[in-house]
Parts: structure tokens; sequence; C-alpha cells
């Protein structure tokens, strides 16, 4: 090992698809003298994954996994503390646990992506106590939005923050169709316009206003929809099983770009976000999207308006009432949009600022 070797340490990694962050992290340093190892639940280089996937088990089982992620990382942090951390954080609880070793590193960063998960928005002791971790623990932070910058003010964070917009996704999109499940496979196969719903199944991300929507329509000539991710609310798709495509399971990677490559336009009528890996992925495979009018959302609209189409949470049916029935072809993703977005300067004034910080 040397110093100049970074370890991005990543718990969620290919359960969730953060895979493609990790990547997308580590090459923004691909023409720097630092080495960016991934620590996750995956094989990102020869060998075997360094950390165990803890999701998607049993509470018991999960428990386990996650006593032994921490194990493993505390020896390998204690014994390596001259070497440099990205943590990735979620807003979760068990970031508590993984929180504390920070204390064996000076050169711990914590990557946000969320300092609250969305169900704890209303659980006032729960951000107390992640307030009191960020003023006491967390020394340096990376962050992506102006709304995680405004929550550290408000929990009170005095340490180093350094902002990157969040890093695009930069991936293969060829798909190995052996690897694509026979309910994914015969969907988006039709002259349709096709719509696709894609992610973990939560009402914050508005699944429950696609389910009324697309519910009430008689006829369904013309038009095809896929809901595609893990059921997390055990949200009721009984009554659009026999006329949309309802795949309420883990999406492995191939059947991911199977049906983003196939789709015509993506649903993100969500309810709150301050960045999105769906948004990316639409980005990635230039699929026009349909936005709710959320902070997050109207900003990227407003600096990229070529993307799709964007109206508030109250008017979402309209807007897909238009889309289904018009029969203008519209452009989407001009190049000027598509150039602006991927911010390479911003990344690039990060990226010194990162490697400055330790040196």
């Amino acid at each position: 090992m040397n110093n100049r070797e970074v370890f991005l340490i990543d718990l969620i990694g290919s359960y969730a698809g953060m895979d493609y962050y990790d990547f997308a992290f580590r090459n923004v340093f691909n023409n720097t003298d630092l080495e960016l190892r991934i620590l996750s639940n995956y094989e990102p280089h020869d060998g075997k994954p360094f950390l165990r996937n803890m999701f998607g088990k049993s509470k018991s089982h999960s428990i386990l996994l996650m006593l032994y992620n921490y194990c493993k990382l505390f020896f390998f942090c204690l014994f390596h503390r001259k070497r440099v951390y990205v943590y990735l954080s979620f807003g979760e609880i068990t970031d508590f646990l993984f929180f504390s070793l920070s204390l064996l590193t000076k050169n711990f960063y914590v990557d946000i992506h969320e300092l609250f998960a969305a169900r704890y928005q209303e659980n006032e002791r729960i951000k107390k106590i992640f307030g009191v971790y960020y003023r006491r623990i967390i020394k340096k932070i990376i962050f992506h939005s102006q709304k995680t910058d405004e929550l550290l003010n408000l929990v009170g964070y005095v340490g180093n923050r350094l902002y990157v917009p969040h890093f695009k996704y930069n991936m293969n999109k060829d798909y190995n169709i052996e690897k694509v499940g026979d309910d994914v496979k015969m969907r988006f196969n039709s002259n349709n316009k096709k719509f696709l719903f894609f992610g973990n199944l939560r009402k914050v991300k508005g699944i429950d206003l696609v389910v009324d929507y697309f519910d009430k329509i008689s006829n369904t000539d013309g038009i095809e929809l896929v809901i595609a991710g893990k059921n997390m609310e055990n949200i009721n798709f009984e009554s659009l099983r026999n006329r949309y495509g309802i795949i309420d399971r883990h999406i492995n990677d191939d059947e991911m770009k199977y049906l983003y490559s196939h789709t015509d336009y993506v649903l993100l009528p969500y309810r709150d976000s301050s960045q999105s890996g769906i948004l990316e992925m639409a980005f990635s495979f230039k699929k026009p999207m349909l936005l709710s009018s959320i902070p997050y959302f109207t900003m990227i609209y407003s600096n990229y308006p070529s993307f799709g189409e964007i109206t508030d949470l109250e008017y979402y049916d309209k807007l897909l009432d238009k889309i289904i029935n018009s029969q203008i072809i519209k452009e989407y993703y001009s190049e000027a949009d598509c150039d602006k977005f991927m911010m390479k300067d911003e990344t690039n004034i990060f990226v010194k600022q990162f490697i400055n910080s330790f040196s």
C-alpha cells in the first residue's frame, strides 16, 4: 500500500446500484496520482468482495452481517490509519455505528447522499442524534446539493465541507439478454408509448400516484407501463397486474439496462429528493423524464430544460395525459444541455480541493 490510496467504503454497493456511483467516483481521479480502491459487497477488483451484503436478509442475519462488516472495517482502518477513507452515508441508523471509524484516522470523509433517510424526516429524535454525530465526530464532509448544505447548517456542522456535483454515471449500456428475466423480456416489445417507473417502490417517490393514474385508464391501447423495483412498503399492485408490467422484486443490472434501453419516458413523480440515481440513469440513456416540481427537480429542469417535462405534483396526471395524447415527437437532450450537465469544471475543482485537503 502507499499513502496515495483512497478507500471508498460503500455498504450498499450492488444491492441498490451504488456500484455505478463508486466507479464514477473512481473515474474522476484517473488522471491523478491517487489510487482509489472500493470496499464494498461486490468485486470491483480481482478477488472476493471486501464486505458482505447485509440487506434483504432477516433482521437477525442483517445485524450479524453488519457487525461483521464493522469489525472488518474497524481493524482495516486501525492498521491503516494514514490512508484516506470516504464513507458513503444515506442517513440510516446504521451510520451511527460506522461513523465511529472516523475516530481512527484524520482523513475520514463522509460523502452524504442523504443527511436523513426519508423515513426519518419527521423523527426529530433521530435527526438530533445525527446532528450530534456530525458536530462532534465528523470532521470532513463531501456534499452534492444546496439542500444538504442547508441541513448541515441547521444541525450546526462547522467542519470542512467539499462540494462536488453528484458524479454523473458513465456506464456500459450493453446487457446480457441471458441474464434478463422472462418477466422483463416480455415488456417493451411493442410500438406503444412506453413508461418506466424504476427504483425502490415508495410513496415518497410517488408510486401511489402512478398506480392511481394508470388504474383509472380504461383503454390501454397505445401505452405500456412497467413498474420495476423492490416493493419497500407493500404497495398493492393487483389492480394493475393484468394490464401492465409489475416487476416488484430486485432488478439486476442487465434487466435495468434492458428497461432503460427500451422505454420512451421515465416517471419521476417524487415528493422529496435532494438527488436521484434514477435521474442519472435517465440521462445516461437519454430518456426524457417526467418530473414533479420538487426543488431538486426544478433546479435540474431550469438548467437543462431539454431533459424532459415538469409539473406540480397535483397536475402530474395532466402531464401524463398530454404525453399520452400528443401526436408530436419532441426532441429531447440537446447537446448544450448535456455538456453543461456533466459539470466537468466543478468536478475538476473538487478533485484539486480533495487532494489538497490531506496532502
